[in-house]
């Protein structure tokens, strides 16, 4: 079983990007990124990104990405 994901960050956020249909909302904070279901505002999951900042989604909404210092990575962003 997955974990249950925290309801809300417990550092700053720093940045969010919003998906492409607007249902998904990604934000990053120190303690690292969440993915909100956008109309409810409820965390649905936790990605297991913590360094990357915060980048797009993919067109298709699928894919949420993030850059390192030396990479570019992509979560999925229905299972993390």
């Amino acid at each position: 079983l997955l974990p249950e994901p925290p309801r809300r960050h417990r550092e700053p956020v720093h940045a969010m990007t919003l998906s492409p249909a607007g249902d998904r909302l990604a934000s990053r904070a120190g303690d690292g990124f969440l993915i909100w279901d956008a109309p409810q505002m409820t965390a649905v999951q936790v990605t297991g990104l913590k360094e990357p900042h915060a980048g797009p989604f993919s067109p298709d909404g699928r894919t949420l990405y993030g850059a390192l210092a030396t990479a570019v990575v992509g979560v999925d962003a229905a299972s993390g």
